[in-house]
């Protein structure tokens, strides 16, 4: 089974505690686990917020988050957009929404065959009855 981690998770992996359940479903996990481009660019934009004092830090992090996962970053290409267009639609059905970035992530594990890894299964619930698996580390 692999992973597609929800910014969440890199965050949590980010700041300076992590539970540690999380460090070792991260650790078993590891080789599992991608990261989307989404995910980098919620990352990026988060970080002129950050107050100065934690700034630098936050930014190293976020850079090494970025190498480490080099050879494991999903794209958004066209089949993954299709698939966005897809569950936009099916969710549309059902009378139902997602941010732009949760539908994102989630067309992005249901093209890939990923489970999405999220602390907040509740975000991607709608798009669990179109065929996505979700797992909270935490649970």
């Amino acid at each position: 089974m692999s992973f597609l981690l929800d910014t969440d998770i890199v965050s949590a992996y980010n700041k300076r505690s992590m539970p540690s359940k999380l460090r070792r479903w991260l650790t078993v996990n590891e080789g599992d686990s991608f990261l989307s481009l989404v995910s980098i660019a919620e990352m990026r934009f988060g970080l002129p917020g950050v107050e100065d004092k934690d700034h630098a830090v936050l930014a190293e992090r976020v850079a090494r988050t970025e190498i480490l996962f080099i050879e494991s970053i999903e794209g958004l290409d066209v089949d993954v957009l299709v698939e966005w267009k897809k569950l936009l639609a099916k969710l549309k059905t059902i009378n139902r929404t997602m941010t732009c970035e949760d539908s994102l992530l989630a067309a992005t594990a249901l093209k890939r065959q990923h489970t999405m890894a999220t602390l907040n299964t509740r975000h991607f619930a709608p798009a669990v009855q179109f065929g996505l698996k979700v797992e909270n580390p935490l649970d």
